[in-house]
């Protein structure tokens, strides 16, 4: 029995819930909890990780972001760049919904929002809409290279509002001095005018 032994015992939480029907509550104990056991009762002490889970309602609609897609060649951020930003939404209510309006917003200091906001004339259950350049953004000059940029996309129909989360990384240029050469035939000496050269690298996501 698993709490039967007088002595301490540290039991694994693993985060995955088994649904075998036939587990005992020994088995569950195991797959669950972190405890330890002491001289009288137990103590639980904590679950490896709580994540929130939100529980979407069956008989309305639920219109969340599904997925991003930029106007340029390599579908990324980069410094000193305009570009136009495509956002697909889906619907995962069981209800079709109307009239709904589409705002996109950012607290990043390296990104502004031109334009951001859009519509949706209709959306079903369970379909997809792109909104094909919908949403226009400025990456500043001085954004460092491999910067996480966190967006929030704001649906509402007048009646329900639904907010989903999603990020995207913006890259710069990152230039290393590899080496450092006299170009110089002869020492150079105290007062006499020679000539460097310097081989640079670029290491960062952006062509310089």
């Amino acid at each position: 029995n698993l709490f039967d032994a007088p002595e301490k015992r540290t039991v694994n939480f693993i985060e995955e819930l088994r649904t075998k029907t036939e587990m005992s509550m020994e088995e569950v104990a195991l797959e669950h909890f972190e405890a330890e056991r002491y001289n009288e009762g137990f103590e639980l002490l904590k679950s490896s990780e709580i994540k929130e889970i939100e529980i979407v309602p069956a008989d309305k609609p639920y219109v969340i972001y599904e997925a991003y897609e930029l106007s340029d060649d390599n579908n990324r951020l980069d410094y000193g760049e305009t570009v136009n930003m495509s956002v697909e939404v889906k619907n995962i209510g069981l209800q079709a919904t109307a009239n709904v309006d589409v705002k996109l917003s950012t607290e990043s200091k390296y990104v502004t929002l031109t334009k951001d906001n859009a519509h949706i004339n209709e959306i079903k259950s369970d379909e997809i809409i792109n909104l094909q350049d919908a949403f226009t953004l400025n990456v500043k000059p001085n954004v460092p290279n491999e910067t996480r940029v966190d967006f929030v996309l704001t649906c509402t129909d007048g009646k329900d509002t639904w907010t989903t989360t999603f990020y995207a990384y913006a890259y710069a240029p990152v230039l290393t001095v590899n080496s450092i050469s006299s170009l110089s035939t002869k020492l150079v000496q105290p007062g006499e005018t020679g000539t460097l050269e310097m081989k640079e690298e670029n290491i960062g996501g952006a062509a310089a």
